[in-house]
């Protein structure tokens, strides 16, 4: 047998040391022990039946919390036992950003647990493809990944992307739940298309002693900006109309008592952003009328339905909102709608809202769809068209014209809109104008139609607002309880050495037309308040923010009951002219301000409309409001602020500058 050189070597080395090779174990083994012994089995028999026991639990309750979610979400359940995969995967309820807002809680959907990665999974093994989960905004359509997309996934490792939509799940969550806006961005461009606006400049009361203007209840100016401010765009100074802002927010005035329309409400205090200066709030309350005295209603809703509609804050939001003002009307009201895109259409023609034909108008709204391209002018004249022919005598007649303002088809001119409308309010047919969506918002065109239509101008951005709209605002409208109402104050140059009118930049009128009735103005409805704001420089206070002239030699005057009524206390007197709905002569209500703002008491309203005020006026560029920083227009917010949702908002929006 033929031995390898290792076995030799270990023989010579062997026979050197006389050792024999061993071919045995020095030592013996002790016989082999069982490990399963009874005593071992009798101490881990329980162990193991334990763990079994455990393990089957946890078995059970994965299959719960599966089939929990896929009672929760019937969508991924039909994903499951879909045996062809359709193109879209239906994940498609809608997740309510901070700024949305539903009707009531009552009809708040359930909340719903997110699926979790492993139930993802479990879908995915099944399906060819699915659809994107992470969209940060509700869509109609969502995203489809193909089966080759898919693929691709899968060989970069879907367990990441799995990480991905958990980590998205949990942001959508965490924004349900957070009411607060988001950090503001950079400033990124404008989205209004705004017509320049001029301020009302200081006057001397020797020299100018009036202050002549139409009001204006219009709240679009304001939300366009919290839209604009809460999307990190760039705020317009020319969208800034401060009369706007403060009007939109609701105060405590005194209401009116016996027969009267309209209540005063005056106030005088220091001015924050200059002490030496009187801030003057001149506060018109309107009396509120109750739904069972109001009168009959004849409401023409013409609806932009083109294509620039489709986006989930335009049409779909106008027609929940609609539904909310259907709930408030009654038989004594009839409701017409009529739609433009390429061309106008009737969706509903002349219907009494009785129990039947709320259900018909509400289906009407439900049906809507949108397409093609605007063309503003031809609904419009169609709309008056239908108002006209079904008028009620001693009733509200109203057109409500809602839109995006993006009129690209037809008459875009906006001098020849105005002309249609400007010539139908002089017949008793009066323009309502809503503003919807985001982008190149016609801000500009929309106020000048509801200005000359007799009409009121909103901008509704989420159901909230739409709830404060049309439950409140164009219910309001529905009661006009005055029209062409004007403001005309005369200063004191004894006490008034200078004034500017804070806002109505585009509603000042001349002194004249106080008294001519023919002169076109503001419209106010049942419940409305007015508010107006000036800035006085006191008789006596050098001011580096008024001009600085002599004195007048050969202006002053030397009657004795001039003489006597410049050394008055008052500060200036208030006037206003208003017609009642079915009267086309004036009535004037008079009242004289001689109130010390130097012990003036705190009041909340006076504090949180200054605060609008002054924000208002500091985005205008307005002079001398550079070194009134924000942290002080903040404070005057907060002592405000109240226990409103609305103010409390506001107080977040400027506390980010």
């Amino acid at each position: 047998m033929n031995q390898s050189p290792d076995d030799k070597l270990i023989d010579e080395l062997l026979r050197q040391s006389k050792k024999p090779r061993p071919t045995e174990l020095p030592f013996e083994l002790e016989p082999k022990q069982s490990r399963f012994s009874p005593k071992f089995v009798w101490v881990a028999a329980p162990g193991l039946a334990a763990v079994a026991t455990v393990g089957f639990l946890v078995f059970q309750t994965s299959v719960k919390d599966l089939n929990k979610s896929r009672a929760q979400y019937p969508q991924t359940a039909q994903l499951e036992n879909a045996s062809t995969a359709p193109s879209i995967v239906a994940m498609d309820t809608p997740v309510p950003s901070p700024e949305q807002d539903v009707f009531s809680r009552s009809r708040r959907p359930a909340k719903k647990r997110l699926p979790t990665s492993s139930e993802l999974r479990d879908i995915a093994g099944s399906r060819t493809d699915f659809g994107d989960f992470s969209a940060a905004e509700p869509s109609p359509v969502p995203t489809v990944m193909t089966a080759d997309e898919l693929a691709a996934l899968d060989s970069e490792g879907l367990e990441d992307t799995f990480a991905t939509l958990d980590s998205g799940a949990r942001e959508l969550e965490s924004v349900r739940t957070n009411p607060a806006p988001p950090p503001l961005s950079k400033p990124l461009q404008a989205v209004t298309n705004s017509s320049p606006l001029t301020d009302p400049t200081w006057k001397a009361p020797k020299s100018d002693p009036l202050s002549t203007f139409s009001i204006d209840v219009d709240t679009a100016s304001y939300t366009t900006f919290r839209r604009n401010k809460q999307s990190g765009y760039a705020i317009h100074p020319d969208s800034v109309r401060a009369e706007e802002w403060v009007n939109y927010f609701d105060y405590n005035y005194r209401k009116p008592t016996g027969d009267d329309a309209f209540a005063f409400d005056t106030k005088l205090a220091p001015c924050p952003w200059e002490p030496k200066h009187v801030l003057a709030r001149i506060a018109i309350q309107g009396k509120e009328i109750s739904r069972a005295n109001r009168p009959a209603s004849n409401l023409t809703f013409l609806l932009d339905v083109s294509g620039s509609m489709s986006d989930p804050q335009k049409l779909p939001l106008l027609q929940r909102s609609m539904v909310l003002l259907l709930e408030q009307l009654d038989e004594r009201d009839t409701v017409s709608i009529i739609v433009y895109a390429g061309s106008e259409g009737v969706v509903l023609p002349p219907t009494k809202i009785d129990a039947a034909g709320r259900i018909t108008a509400i289906r009407a709204v439900e049906e809507l769809r949108s397409s093609g391209s605007t063309n503003g002018q031809a609904g419009i004249q169609l709309a008056y068209e239908f108002a006209k022919e079904h008028f009620k005598e001693d009733g509200t007649n109203r057109v409500i014209l809602a839109t995006d303002g993006d009129f690209n088809v037809g008459t875009t001119d906006p001098a020849s809109l105005v002309e249609i409308v400007k010539a139908q309010s002089e017949n008793g047919l009066f323009l309502s104008v809503l503003g919807l969506g985001s982008g190149m918002f016609n801000d500009a065109l929309l106020e000048t139609l509801s200005n000359d239509g007799n009409g009121n101008y909103f901008f509704i951005d989420n159901d909230r607002e739409a709830r404060k709209v049309f439950q409140k605002e164009l219910a309001g409208t529905l009661v006009t309880i005055a029209k062409d109402v004007k403001l005309q104050i005369e200063f004191n140059p004894a006490r008034v050495s200078h004034y500017r009118l804070l806002g109505y930049a585009n509603r000042e009128l001349a002194a004249e037309d106080f008294n001519d009735d023919k002169v076109d103005a503001g419209d106010i409805g049942a419940g409305h308040q007015v508010t107006a704001f000036y800035e006085i420089v006191p008789s006596g206070v050098k001011s580096s923010v008024v001009p600085n002239v002599d004195a007048l030699k050969y202006q002053q005057t030397s009657k004795p009951d001039a003489e006597v009524k410049e050394k008055s206390k008052d500060w200036f007197t208030l006037k206003l002219r208003h017609k009642l709905p079915n009267a086309d002569k004036s009535t004037l209500l008079e009242q004289a301000v001689d109130q010390d703002p130097a012990t003036a008491a705190d009041d909340p309203d006076f504090s949180f409309a200054t605060a609008v005020l002054a924000t208002a006026l500091k985005y205008r560029g307005s002079e001398g409001l550079d070194d009134f920083s924000w942290d002080a227009v903040s404070q005057l917010a907060s002592e405000g602020r109240a226990n409103s949702s609305e103010r409390a908002e506001f107080t977040r929006l400027i506390s980010h500058e």
